[in-house]
């Protein structure tokens, strides 16, 4: 799933945008905004696939 490393491309985004805050322009400010929208989504379709592989109803499953 591709989806998964999509949090940590954001959390890098996110320093990145602190450092380039500080050293660059204040204007690298308006990164936090929609990278925290796109982090926040990204991390709750990832939590759900994996709370839905773990606790989900498996199909086909033989019986013991």
């Amino acid at each position: 799933m591709r989806l998964v490393i999509l949090p940590f491309i954001m959390v890098l985004i996110d320093i990145a945008a602190m450092w380039m805050n500080g050293y660059i322009s204040p204007a690298f400010f308006w990164l936090h905004i929609p990278n925290g929208k796109l982090f926040g989504i990204a991390f709750v379709v990832v939590s759900a696939g994996a709370f839905g592989e773990v606790f989900g109803v498996r199909k086909n499953v033989a019986q013991l």
